[in-house]
């Protein structure tokens, strides 16, 4: 009976003024038209820094000292096989990197760690999540698997697609219902401080749920708000909420709200990743 064998390649973070290198994968047959970063198979024989040194002259050019290279994360991962995945961090080098692979590669820039394209190959952009939060170890791609429940979870249920720097903005009318004299908070018809506070957790709340897979949610654990001007009745009001930061299954947002350009209101929310299925049931529970 043959052994099993694990697959493995190594990744290349390569860092400079809170930008990464990406290069968008082209006649490659494997996430075609999807930005990653530079990587490949380890070749056997060779320590992981070596073949990130020899991955680095090959993608981009650019020769490296293993030496002055660093791991920052591992992953195992579950796709059509299975393997570990290597992550190292290159944050010094001479020269400047360039597509060495245009029959593979049909772009090659580099993007804000906080602003990444939306076309990035999942678990990719989970793995520049682990990094910029510090996670050095994680399972992907493990959640559908009859594994799934004895504790294999990954590092956060948002299945790594939950970076800082993801904003939205929705607008919001304020309707007789979302009143402070409607509510009870006030005895003027102007924006309750509560309908305010709604409108950014729906804003936080839609951001998360567009980038969380099916079955997963989040919810509001934390509000601190100031309510610094008022908006009449009728009033269009924006909310937009950001992300800060991501610890695990907990994001912080930064949130606020305007009419026009008066910002009306402005803080902090946080927000907590949830299995919907899981929440609901222990929550009958009690």
């Amino acid at each position: 009976m043959s052994r099993f064998m694990l697959r493995s390649a190594v990744h290349l973070f390569f860092v400079r003024a809170s930008h990464i290198l990406l290069l968008r994968r082209a006649n490659t047959g494997y996430e075609d038209g999807k930005y990653s970063v530079p990587a490949g198979h380890l070749e056997g024989g060779e320590p992981v820094l070596v073949a990130a040194a020899r991955e680095a002259k090959e993608e981009v050019g650019l020769s490296l000292s293993p030496a002055e290279l660093e791991v920052v994360g591992v992953m195992h991962r579950r796709s059509d096989d299975e393997r570990i995945d290597f992550f190292v961090l290159a944050d010094q080098w001479q020269g400047e990197p360039h597509n060495a692979e245009p029959d593979k590669c049909d772009d090659l820039r580099w993007f804000p760690l906080d602003a990444l394209p939306e076309n990035v190959i999942p678990y990719v952009r989970r793995a520049i999540g682990n990094y910029l939060n510090r996670v050095p170890f994680d399972f992907y791609g493990w959640e559908n698997n009859s594994h799934a429940d004895s504790g294999l979870q990954p590092a956060a249920p948002a299945d790594g697609l939950i970076s800082p720097g993801l904003k939205k903005t929705l607008t919001f009318e304020v309707g007789e219902e979302r009143t402070a004299a409607h509510l009870g908070s006030g005895a003027v018809k102007v924006l309750a401080t509560p309908s305010m506070i709604l409108f950014m957790e729906i804003a936080a709340r839609t951001l998360l749920d567009e980038h969380l897979p099916e079955g997963y949610s989040s919810v509001g654990t934390r509000v601190d708000v100031r309510h610094l001007a008022a908006a009449p009745l009728g009033a269009q009001v924006s909310a937009r909420a950001a992300v800060e930061r991501v610890d695990g299954n907990r994001v912080q947002l930064a949130v606020e709200c305007r009419y026009g350009e008066v910002l009306i209101g402005q803080g902090q929310h946080e927000r907590f990743i949830i299995d919907v299925e899981r929440f609901l049931k222990r929550a009958r529970a009690g």
